[in-house]
């Protein structure tokens, strides 16, 4: 898996599920904007998967569970801080 920042590459999939070649973005929860991309995500999915015709109660439960995970997102942010993160140029890969 090929990470933006040279810093994450020690992050591995030990079960090679994902590509060797396979541009993967991590975001942690300690940056601020994680809740907001994670709903964001949520709302796009569940849009993507009612265009294809997806059971709507199916649907909805995926969305649901992606929203709790935004939640959880903010939860953690508010007992331990978050922040918007900088990342020296020389770690990145492009």
């Amino acid at each position: 898996m090929i990470h933006n920042r040279k810093d994450y590459d020690r992050i591995q999939d030990p079960d090679g599920k994902i590509g060797e070649d396979e541009p993967v973005f991590l975001i942690r929860c300690q940056d601020e904007m994680f809740p907001g991309i994670v709903r964001n995500y949520a709302e796009n999915y569940k849009a993507k998967l009612l265009e294809q015709g997806y059971p709507e109660d199916d649907v909805e439960a995926v969305f649901q569970s992606i929203v709790k995970f935004s939640d959880q997102g903010s939860e953690w942010q508010q007992k331990n801080g978050c922040k918007l993160p900088t990342i020296p140029k020389d770690l990145l890969r492009n």
